[in-house]
């Protein structure tokens, strides 16, 4: 899943509940007076390396080409099936999307110029941003637990979960999904296909890869059978918390054409550089999902 991560004692040191934004109005006004806070220096004394609400990592594609993405097309097409089968994108909302990326941008330290976004990453972002509190916010996802850990576990003992919403499309949903799989290597032995099998049912089937999974890795399993084995992590009992009681959205980005996602995050990167509109990105989008559709 992925949604915006943070830091709750920043929030709470501001006045601000986190729990309890869902809407992008709510949202807006919340990050707005914190802006306003870090740029009078009212947290200073209690977090000196606080510079920004929070990181647009725009430099890598997969974040924007799939992650920001999904939350402005997950509404147009339901499910992975839909989107696959789909051979035209009408971009029905492309200007909720865009209001993402806009709001995304103006609560960085880089908001007076964009083209500085283009040099961000995940790990500036995550290892030198949150982990640091350097910023209070970041668009990721749980997968960031493991390096939050290594570098400031009190931080990463204190994460939150805001959901992105899309507009007044949706809103206190978060985006959930399995991101990968294991597969056995059709041209092995036999044996080492049995030996591949066996190590995969004791890793996600047995007492100990239960544990390892959810304790050490931080996941949040696919798995039913997972009755007791409860996260530990600040992220993990959310993400638990949130698919127990239903509100959650589709990933639908591993059924996008090939090479879409590149087609969106160098978008992303030319819009927030200048050198193209909102509606060329849309319409370079559109063209590229009939083209590969086409074939």
């Amino acid at each position: 899943m992925w949604i915006y991560i943070y830091n709750k004692k920043i929030f709470e040191a501001a006045g601000i509940d986190g729990e309890s934004l869902k809407t992008y109005e709510e949202i807006d006004t919340a990050f707005s007076k914190l802006k306003t806070m870090i740029d009078n220096g009212d947290l200073k004394d209690e977090f000196p390396d606080l510079e920004a609400v929070m990181d647009f990592p725009v430099k890598e594609n997969w974040i924007t080409g799939c992650h920001t993405i999904n939350t402005g097309l997950n509404q147009e097409f339901p499910d992975e099936n839909a989107a696959y089968e789909a051979k035209e994108l009408k971009f029905t909302n492309a200007e909720e999307l865009k209001q993402i990326i806009d709001f995304q941008v103006k609560y960085t330290a880089a908001a007076d110029n964009p083209v500085e976004l283009l040099s961000g990453d995940y790990s500036q972002s995550v290892g030198g941003g949150l982990a640091i509190e350097r910023i209070a916010v970041l668009q990721q996802g749980n997968w960031i637990n493991t390096e939050m850990a290594d570098v400031n576990p009190e931080v990463a003992d204190n994460l939150g979960i805001i959901p992105i919403p899309l507009g007044d499309v949706v809103s206190g949903k978060l985006a959930v999904g399995v991101p990968c799989c294991y597969n056995v290597y059709s041209g092995a032995s036999d044996a080492e296909k049995e030996a591949a099998k066996d190590f995969l049912n004791w890793l996600f089937q047995s007492d100990e890869g239960k544990d390892m999974v959810v304790h050490k890795m931080m996941s949040v399993p696919a798995f039913s059978n997972y009755d007791g084995v409860e996260p530990e992590d600040a992220l993990g009992k959310v993400v638990k918390k949130y698919l127990d009681e239903g509100n959650t959205t589709s990933w639908i980005f591993n059924a996008f054409p090939a090479g879409f996602g590149d087609v969106f995050g160098n978008g992303v990167q030319a819009y927030v550089s200048g050198e193209k509109t909102w509606d060329e990105v849309v319409s370079d989008c559109k063209d590229a999902w009939s083209k590969a559709r086409s074939k």
